[in-house]
């Protein structure tokens, strides 16, 4: 018997959007419908046919989850329960998971986040509709990149796609929300990962304290801050603008780490402003952004 046998997920949500919110929550990728991993940690998500869903480590997985290595997924839990989920983990550890009263006291009705509108986070803009359309758009889509960067429909939902020496980078979903993928592989997109915070990462500190494991300290930190705080602000602009303005911050983001790397050999081309209907965005050689509407 695996350590982690199985988490089952009272939900019904779609199947995309559990498997990008239970994939931010263990900070991995998403390889398509259903299927999540980080660090060999694999976990495959199914409809269970009494309702809900079940998430579970494969048999092929051979990794066995020690329990200094539960925080990721007891994160994943938590991103379960913010949606109303009633997450129940099942196996020799899963007296390590959130308990039912742990949840009820921390986590109340008011704390969940159920309308499928809002954001599941207070850092940017990301709701479960956003995650099934993503989940709808990526997965399982075997048409190259070069031809999705064309592709009208693509673009409304990704309205950036940076493109630098030839090959493309990161999208961004129209949410403001960055999405790194893998563009290269012969049959299309082979896995994704959206650039989001853990949900509830205040509970999952104090549980991780009651369990006596360390706190969760995310690397990077300040740089992915500053990601977040820059998606949010690229939720205000307007649908028609998108397009121009994502692809301004690609090309001004680019032009500012290019000055830092020849340490100001080189210009600046990009102008550091971008105006649009509602507002105008600013940025300074530091990568520090602003946005003010009008």
């Amino acid at each position: 018997m695996k350590r982690f046998e199985r988490m089952h997920i009272s939900t019904d949500i779609g199947l995309g959007a559990l498997t990008e919110l239970l994939a931010i929550g263990l900070q991995g990728n998403v390889s398509g419908v259903g299927f999540i991993e980080n660090g060999g940690l694999v976990f495959d998500i199914t409809a269970d046919t009494a309702g809900g869903y079940n998430v579970i480590m494969p048999d092929d997985c051979d990794l066995e989850v020690e329990k200094e290595y539960l925080t990721m997924p007891i994160a994943m839990m938590l991103s379960a329960a913010l949606n109303g989920g009633n997450p129940k983990v099942d196996g020799r550890y899963a007296n390590y998971f959130p308990s039912k009263e742990f949840l009820d006291k921390h986590l109340t009705p008011s704390k969940m986040v159920r309308d499928r509108e809002s954001s599941l986070f207070h850092q940017l803009e990301l709701s479960i509709n956003d995650l099934q359309e993503i989940a709808d758009t990526l997965c399982g889509n075997t048409t190259d990149i070069e031809t999705l960067a064309e592709d009208k429909e693509f673009r409304e939902i990704f309205p950036g796609l940076a493109y630098r020496f030839g090959s493309y980078g990161p999208a961004r979903h129209k949410s403001g929300v960055e999405v790194k993928a893998d563009w290269s592989t012969e049959d299309g997109e082979g896995y994704h990962k959206l650039e989001a915070p853990i949900a509830c990462e205040d509970l999952l500190n104090l549980w991780l304290r009651e369990i006596g494991l360390e706190a969760y300290d995310p690397p990077f930190a300040q740089v992915r801050k500053a990601k977040w705080q820059l998606s949010k602000m690229l939720s205000r602009v307007p649908a028609a603008e998108r397009m121009r303005v994502f692809d301004w911050v690609n090309d001004v983001s680019f032009n500012i780490e290019e000055f830092h790397s020849y340490k100001g050999g080189v210009p600046i081309n990009s102008p550091l402003e971008c105006e649009f209907g509602t507002g105008i965005m600013t940025v300074d050689t530091n990568m520090n952004w602003e946005l003010v509407e009008v």
